[in-house]
């Protein structure tokens, strides 16, 4: 393999065994900051100025010292910049010493980047335990044990926020702040801004009696400050506690706010009280004051205490692995298939992998988007992954997708309805040959599903879904009067009552086939709130057969109301075939009109009977009840014409 093909890779497909690696690979952290690089980052005199005033407090003593304000600002945004590139650091330790348990062979090699992030890591955790104070931690943990105190409801300057039990109301909310405020900031001695705020909001534009309530808020917090330092003060006697502890997602907090990241009272807790780290684990060992582990125990954040149990030496390598082992996905026989476990499936889908033909021995072969196989997994269920959209075999989907091309770069405009236009839908959306060729794979992967809402049950969005959805679903609502019967009604029309056949087994999703007030709508309408057009469990699913026979629905004016499933070569001759008998039954009922009507000539007679005859109705696969009915509809059609040909 060349040094080029390692690197990129692009050429193996994403959910491949193969993809996965190196995908692993190329998302391994292997640049840290040198020392010249960390002195310009975070200079030393920076530190040190923001390590002293941080000590003394979070703000100034004198409010109207305006360069004391700004030195603290600064100290202050250097301590947050320093924690967010430790939280980082860890984050990138975690992501690189799972690569290597995940594929072993790499430890070698990745030595040199490991030791040179550990280094990184440390100094910065160095840092941040002299811009933290530890009693600021556990004052934080002293103020989350305590209990609601007796709120002073009848106090005369909160007079303003109105009767008892709303000053009340207020004062409970204003509690609540306190705590949070304690647990989400880095300050020692809390202002108590968040409380102030909730006043605030309770006072609204009343002026009368603000500031007598904005002081006894003050005075009150200042009460609650008291007691948690007692409460912090009664047990700095007691014993540390030893526990340890998993984190679950992201430590810093994500650029694009998709996960919290851990808050600055738990940050502070792992800079001063963490003995050991297991990165690939994301376990830490604490040695804590007895209170804070009480908060940690108390769950509700970031941190689960787990018990260290012994490792069993029996235990298989993809029981305990958190990656992609042989034998999970095409890197085995099927009959040497392994199931994957949780951690291997988010590892699946932290790939950008979407879905997999799976097999189970109480459901058989199925199509699944992975966040389903992981949830299924974490209720007992036991299966393999047998095929990705990749593993789909190129002797049967090259020449295919090479036909799709060959419609797309044309002018040719297929059935909208058809599954031609679904495919070539997606080869002109998908961009680049690359994109469109794994988009047509997925595409051929997904219409095994036999229910489409199942491929939507994903929080996950990846590339090419979108032209995916585009592929299975056509947003127009069929127009079914053939298959109805005649109208009693000469002022209606009505239909041929031709039999629906494979039609009738057409799918059709909308967010409601019930009528009774509630308009249906398509995936694709705003109303439906349904990302990139796709369908999932809050869809409603019909036939075309219940469409005909029984439903009464709403439908949206809009959108039509629903999204039919793409039809088959065989559904599709059924429906367009039926339209040219239609029209040729509303053309004779012109003709045959007493106050309008007129005989066919010649050639007008040739002309219906060749439409007629294009219109044959039959195959192998169609019941003889339904090649009658057509027969006897076309048969009458014939009979019809002749007479108006000798009228």
């Amino acid at each position: 393999m060349c040094k080029q093909c390692a690197s990129w890779g692009w050429w193996a497909e994403p959910d491949s065994a193969l993809g996965i690696f190196f995908e692993a690979v190329r998302s391994m952290p292997r640049e840290f900051p040198e020392a010249s690089e960390i002195e310009q980052e975070f200079p030393q005199d920076t530190q040190a100025q923001a390590a002293w005033l941080l000590t003394i407090g979070e703000y100034p003593d004198d409010e109207d010292d305006e360069d004391s304000w700004d030195e603290y600002e600064q100290a202050r945004r250097h301590r947050d910049d320093v924690a967010h590139a430790w939280l980082r650091s860890a984050d990138d330790m975690i992501r690189l010493a799972t690569t290597v348990k995940n594929y072993p062979w790499l430890g070698l090699w990745a030595e040199q980047f490991v030791s040179s992030g550990a280094e990184y890591s440390a100094l910065l955790r160095r840092w941040m335990i002299e811009l933290i104070p530890a009693r600021s931690l556990v004052r934080t943990a002293a103020a989350k044990t305590l209990t609601e105190p007796e709120l002073p409801c009848e106090r005369t300057d909160l007079v303003p926020l109105g009767s008892p039990s709303e000053v009340e109301e207020v004062l409970r909310r204003a509690w609540s702040a306190w705590q949070s405020e304690r647990v989400h900031t880095w300050a020692d001695a809390n202002r108590g801004m968040r409380a102030r705020s909730v006043l605030h909001g309770a006072l609204g534009r009343k002026r009368n009696g603000r500031e007598a309530a904005l002081a006894a808020i003050d005075e009150i917090v200042s009460d609650w400050e008291s007691r948690a330092t007692a409460v912090a003060a009664a047990g700095a006697g007691q014993p540390a506690a030893t526990l340890t502890v998993s984190v679950e997602g992201p430590w810093a907090r994500p650029y694009d706010g998709r996960a919290p990241g851990l808050t600055p009272w738990e940050t502070g807790v792992l800079v001063h009280w963490a003995k050991d780290f297991d990165w690939a684990q994301a376990e830490i060992l604490l040695e804590v004051p007895q209170l804070v582990a009480d908060q940690v125990r108390a769950g509700g954040g970031a941190f689960t205490e787990i018990e260290c149990i012994p490792g069993d030496p029996e235990e298989t390598p993809a029981a305990v692995a958190g990656g992609l082992v042989p034998g999970v996905l095409d890197d085995a026989p099927v009959s040497a298939r392994i199931p994957a476990t949780v951690q291997q499936l988010d590892a699946l889908s932290g790939a950008g992998a979407w879905l997999f033909h799976v097999w189970s021995i109480d459901r058989g072969v199925e199509v699944l988007p992975v966040d389903t196989i992981r949830s299924r997994t974490l209720t007992g269920w036991s299966g393999i992954i047998v095929a990705g959209p990749g593993d789909l075999p190129d002797s049967l989907v090259d020449p295919w997708s090479d036909d799709v091309l060959a419609v797309a770069k044309s002018e040719e405009e297929p059935d909208p309805l058809g599954l031609l236009a679904g495919e070539v839908m997606v080869a002109r959306r998908s961009g680049r040959r690359g994109n469109t060729v794994r988009a047509l794979r997925l595409l051929a992967l997904a219409r095994s599903a036999s229910d489409l809402r199942v491929l939507g049950e994903s929080d996950a969005r990846v590339a090419g879904e979108r032209e995916v959805w585009q592929g299975l679903l056509a947003n127009r609502r069929l127009d079914l009067t053939p298959f109805r019967p005649p109208s009693e009604d000469p002022w209606k029309r009505g239909g041929l009552e031709l039999p629906l056949s494979a039609l009738g087994g057409a799918q059709i999703y909308s967010t409601s086939l019930g009528g009774e007030g509630i308009k249906g709508h398509s995936p694709s309408c705003s109303h439906a709130h349904a990302g990139w057009g796709c369908v999932d469990m809050r869809f409603e699913l019909a036939t075309v057969r219940e469409l005909v026979s029984t439903l009464t629905p709403d439908w949206c004016s809009k959108c039509d109301g629903y999204a039919i499933r793409r039809l088959d070569d065989r559904q599709l001759r059924i429906y367009r075939t039926a339209h040219v008998l239609m029209d040729v039954n509303i053309e004779l009922a012109q003709r045959e009109s007493k106050t309008f009507g007129s005989s066919l000539s010649a050639s007008e007679h040739e002309e219906i009977h060749d439409r007629l005859r294009g219109a044959e109705f039959g195959g192998d696969d169609d019941s003889y009840e339904d090649q009658f009915a057509w027969s006897r509809t076309l048969r009458a059609l014939g009979a019809r014409v002749d007479r108006l040909l000798t009228r």
